[in-house]
């Protein structure tokens, strides 16, 4: 708290200095506000909802650097399930539907974390190299992937939605008219338009009061 004494004024340098300082402060609050566990959540809308998927950039940072590049540049909205085999795993990441990928092929991450229900993995093409575009969830605990896909990621909520996908062939995991991803969100990005939207609204119901 500033006191002032009779005819005693601050002079405007330290007036300038003060309130400089309460900007900053203001601004290192809001990128507070925007936690790694924002940076590292993601969201993935269906038709029926959302899914949260805790991102592990400690065990898989390449995967995850990957991951936010395509969820940013839109790559993965509108794109389908399209490849569901019952009971085993839900698979998505591909907009061409025929395997084609965009061609740059990430070093695999393995790790000692185990395929159990909730995993989201990097679906591979060819080699233990060939990651790239493509991720599946686990519907169950899948040992015989471990140590052969990158687990990235772990569904923190929503894993009935997942559950819910429209179902491909058992032996193919082919699906005709597969459900879609609406979109793909980081939560950071999506609290700062949040936040952006709110401040724009409040502007303009100030504006109409004027």
């Amino acid at each position: 708290m500033l006191f002032f004494k009779e005819k005693l004024l601050l002079p405007a340098k330290y007036l300038a200095i003060f309130f400089t300082i309460l900007l900053l402060s203001n601004n290192v609050a809001f990128a507070q506000k925007y936690s790694d566990d924002d940076e590292n959540t993601l969201l993935l809308t269906t038709k029926d909802g959302t899914v949260t998927i805790r991102m592990y950039p400690e065990i898989a940072p390449g995967h995850v650097r990957r991951i936010k590049q395509l969820v940013r540049s839109g790559h993965y909205k509108g794109i389908t399930f399209h490849r569901v085999i019952p009971g085993a795993i839900v698979q998505t990441g591909d907009p061409s539907g025929v395997n084609k990928g965009t061609g740059k092929g990430i070093r695999a991450e393995f790790s000692s974390h185990k395929h159990e229900r909730g995993t989201v993995s990097m679906a591979r093409y060819k080699g233990n190299n060939s990651a790239d575009d493509q991720f599946f969830f686990s519907l169950k605990e899948m040992p015989h992937l471990d140590g052969k896909y990158t687990i990235w990621g772990m569904v923190v909520a929503g894993m009935d939605l997942i559950d819910d996908v429209k179902e491909g062939d058992p032996q193919t995991g082919k699906v005709e008219n597969p459900d879609k991803v609406i979109g793909v969100w980081i939560a950071s990005d999506a609290a700062r338009k949040n936040a952006k939207l709110e401040r724009r609204r409040k502007s303009e119901e100030s504006k109409k009061k004027k």
